[in-house]
């Protein structure tokens, strides 16, 4: 009865062991997994993990503009040192899209205060617009906010013009052809 009792107890564990080694190596093959196209991915969790963000779950819209909500903590703003973060939230919003067969979504990072609404054209499976923080054009407005802040208007001084034939030039609308430069040899000063 004894040698049962350990045959038993020595299986259990050779059984336990085998289930962590496998779950180990399952592990392993899922981080070293390759993508090299859009389709090898299955999930968005997948897709938004891939891409550096963490994916914290979806669940559907409460409007009817939109089919589902995405809520993730992204890996980065929208800038970065004043630097645009633009290629990467395409990226992320556009595998999103095709993950989601081209439905409207929303991804959504209540920590970070952003929201991506995404709009489809689901016939021909792409994204038509981006409306970052309710702004379909919020790179372009953030650039002009930019260029509005470096903004330093020139002193415009007034010059004093003593040369007679510029002065006529300028007195003819910049036209030269009334005015006497002089002839090949010898200039009209």
């Amino acid at each position: 009865m004894h040698i049962k009792k350990k045959t038993i107890i020595k299986a259990i564990i050779s059984a336990i062991i085998f289930i962590v080694i496998v779950a180990i190596i399952g592990q392993v093959v899922q981080k070293n997994k390759k993508y090299s196209k859009l389709s090898d991915f299955k999930t968005v969790k997948e897709f938004v993990e891939y891409q550096g963000s963490k994916y914290l779950g979806e669940k559907k819209s409460e409007t009817e503009t939109f089919s589902k909500e995405v809520y993730v903590r992204l890996k980065c703003d929208l800038y970065t040192e004043n630097n645009s973060n633009e290629e990467y939230f395409k990226t992320l919003t556009t595998g999103i899209a095709y993950l989601l067969e081209f439905e409207n979504f929303r991804v959504i990072d209540e920590q970070k205060q952003i929201e991506i609404a995404i709009v489809c054209n689901k016939d021909e499976q792409k994204v038509i617009k981006r409306y970052i923080n309710g702004d379909d054009n919020y790179y372009g407005t953030q650039e002009s906010i930019n260029q509005a802040k470096n903004y330093t208007e020139e002193k415009i001084t007034n010059i004093q013009i003593d040369s007679k034939l510029l002065n006529d030039v300028i007195n003819n609308n910049w036209r030269t052809s009334g005015v006497n430069f002089g002839t090949k040899n010898r200039l009209s000063i």
